[in-house]
Parts: structure tokens; C-alpha cells; sequence
């Protein structure tokens, strides 16, 4: 087995590290990675930074005071989040951030750049493999269990490793308000005929059909939905059905190769004046990927088409080297005019922006 060290050393190019620093060698069974990193206080503790002994089990890192606690003081989940490094001069040196649409950003430092270079590796491991499992974590709405015409605000959580949906009051909560096993469940997704901005959805199981709603938009309901089938095993079922030639219609219902894309965005202003050239909003984006068209709406119930677009090339901006946030990316393409032009969008997090990367790239 390739120790850590050499792991490392294969991903980030390390030339050599101290004899010292690792990461596993405290590890249990069932932990990937432990070491101490100063944490940022919240609240009325904003100046504070404590240290902390972190835990890295899958995409998890839960933090305690020392390894005498018996539970953990909290947990920072990894699925969705973006990691950053802070260049800006701050009060600490190796300071870090990870950031997630749903929860307040974690800042976070080591104490030498050997273990920042450690830490990063391991957290974007982590990242990386929630996304190709298909976690995901953010706010819901959900029905009461009872039958009840109540709705509460839960912080929903879908992981691999057993299948499962937990629910929780707040993200920082350890313990989780109820579970819904995934395994075999159903989604099907619901059209509220009252409110149009709500994304509803049902996960019906064995046991029980549960119901939900994410006022995200359209094309998050669909990021809950790739991951409660991804748990529940309907990508595997669809793959057995495309190998016996039967999955055209499978495709059809999951949005395998879908020639569209739909969700919100926000765009730079494109205006004459200097203020409407620096302005960002919000706007319902669509891209037809047969046609090639990007066309941008002020929402998703609007008919009216607020401009559009055939593209031609798009890229990240931070290969540009524009844009503060690294999930800010450019479309280059001909309006309806004629005009060349350069179109800025920033997605709301690093894994939407490599979404629409994938498809406007196609």
C-alpha cells in the first residue's frame, strides 16, 4: 500500500516532506485523516481562533477539543463545498476557507505550509469523492410526517456509504431529526399549481412516501434528484436496461442526454454605461445545446426573453485571469445583432459552474 507522503507527493508535485507530518498515523479503521487546524469562532467569537483536533471520516470533518472528548463539538460537511486558499494578508498565516451555498463559510489555518499542503489534499479528496458519489447536502422544505399541511425548513443531508437521507434543524447539528432510506426509493418529481417557484418532489420507499420542496429552482430539484437515484440504484438499473438496448426512454426521464439546460445564474452587465457594465443579476438562464443558443430570462416563470446569444467558446475566468470567485466563468459568442461579444456569468458554486461547462463545451 502507498503510504500517505507518497501519495501526496504524486498529486501535488511535493519534492519532499518532513519526516513528521502525516495525517493518518492517528487515524482509526474508519477515519481518513486527523491533525490540529485553528478554527475561526462565529458570532460574538468572530476574532477567535481556537485549535481543534480534526476527523476526517469520507466527507465529513468533525472537530473536538482533544481525543479525550467522547462526541464531537460540530462537523464541517464536505459534499458541495469549494476550497479555498486565502492569499490576502490576514490575522493568520496558511488560512483557509471552505464554502458551501447552504452554510456559513469555515475559516480555518494550519500551522506550517507543509500541512496546509496536506490538509488541502485530503479536503479536496473528499470534495471530489462526495461529487462522484453523488452527495449533496442543502435547506428543504419537508411535509410533515403525520399527514399534517405543515411545512418545516430542515437541512437535508444524502450520503453513499449507507444510503440514507438525514435531516437535521441547523447545519452544525450532530444529531439528525429523522432518516429516509433511500435504498430502492422513488422520486418523482411535482408541479404546486398555487406557487410555481416552489420545486416539489415525493421519495416514496417501502415504508412511506415523504415530501419535499427546495425554492432553489428547477435545476436544484434535479441535483437532488441525480443523487436520491444514485442512492436509491436507478443509475445502475438504468445502466443493466442500456445494455439489453432499452434505455432511450431512460434517458428521457433522468435527463440523459438532454439538449437543454435551465437553472439561475448571475450575469454581468453588458450595458453602455459604466454602472450597468459592472452590475451582477440574477437571471433564469437557458442553453440549447442543439442550437447552440444561451438565452437569459429575469426569472424562471418569465416569457419574456431578456437577450441571447450563439456561443461559440466558453471557459472558466479564472483561466483568464478574471473574477474574484473561481466559479465565475466566460461565454464568447455572437448576439442576435451580429455583435461579437464576451458574457460573464458566476454559478453559485464551483460543481454548477463545471455543469454548465460541460454542456456549453459539447
Amino acid at each position: 500500500m502507498v503510504g500517505y507522503k507518497a501519495f501526496v507527493k504524486c498529486i501535488c508535485g511535493t519534492a519532499s516532506l518532513p519526516e513528521d507530518i502525516t495525517l493518518q498515523s492517528g487515524a482509526g479503521p474508519d477515519e481518513d485523516a486527523v491533525g490540529f487546524l485553528h478554527k475561526r469562532g462565529g458570532g460574538k467569537h468572530a476574532t477567535i481562533w481556537q485549535q481543534r483536533l480534526f476527523v476526517v471520516k469520507r466527507s465529513s470533518m468533525y472537530y473536538y477539543k482533544s481525543r479525550d472528548d467522547i462526541s464531537p463539538k460540530g462537523v464541517i460537511r464536505l459534499m458541495g463545498c469549494s476550497y479555498y486558499i486565502v492569499k490576502a494578508a490576514t490575522d493568520k498565516k496558511n488560512h483557509f476557507r471552505i464554502k458551501h451555498p447552504s452554510f456559513k463559510t469555515r475559516e480555518l489555518s494550519t500551522q506550517t505550509e507543509d500541512q496546509l499542503t496536506l490538509w488541502e489534499v485530503v479536503i479536496q479528496k473528499a470534495i471530489a469523492d462526495a461529487r462522484e458519489n453523488c452527495e449533496f447536502c442543502g435547506w428543504l422544505f419537508k411535509k410533515d410526517k403525520s399527514g399534517k399541511r405543515s411545512w418545516k425548513r430542515r437541512y437535508c443531508v444524502i450520503t453513499s456509504v449507507d444510503r440514507k437521507l438525514r435531516y437535521y434543524e441547523d447545519p452544525d447539528d450532530l444529531v439528525e431529526k429523522g432518516t429516509v432510506n433511500l435504498l430502492g426509493a422513488k422520486f418523482e418529481m411535482k408541479v404546486d399549481g398555487k406557487d410555481k417557484s416552489k420545486s416539489l418532489f415525493s421519495i416514496t420507499t417501502q415504508q412511506e412516501t415523504r415530501q419535499f420542496y427546495t425554492e432553489a429552482g428547477l435545476l436544484e430539484c434535479k441535483r437532488w434528484q441525480a443523487s436520491v437515484e444514485k442512492q436509491a440504484g436507478a443509475e445502475a438499473e438504468a445502466e443493466a436496461e442500456a445494455e439489453g438496448g432499452e434505455n432511450s426512454s431512460n434517458n428521457k426521464k433522468n435527463g440523459n442526454g438532454s439538449k437543454a439546460m435551465a437553472g439561475y445564474l448571475h450575469k454581468k452587465g453588458g450595458g453602455t454605461s459604466i454602472i450597468s457594465r459592472k452590475n451582477w443579476k440574477r437571471r433564469y438562464v437557458r442553453y440549447d445545446n442543439e442550437l447552440r443558443i444561451l438565452s437569459w430570462y429575469s426569472s424562471e416563470l418569465s416569457k419574456s426573453k431578456l437577450g441571447e446569444m450563439t456561443t461559440h467558446t466558453t471557459v472558466p475566468a479564472s483561466d483568464m485571469g478574471l473574477g474574484k470567485y473561481n466559479h465565475t466563468f466566460n461565454v464568447r459568442g455572437i448576439e442576435k445583432g451580429g455583435k461579437d461579444r464576451v458574457m460573464q456569468f458566476r454559478a453559485e458554486d464551483y460543481e454548477v459552474m463545471e455543469m454548465w461547462l460541460e454542456k456549453l463545451n459539447k
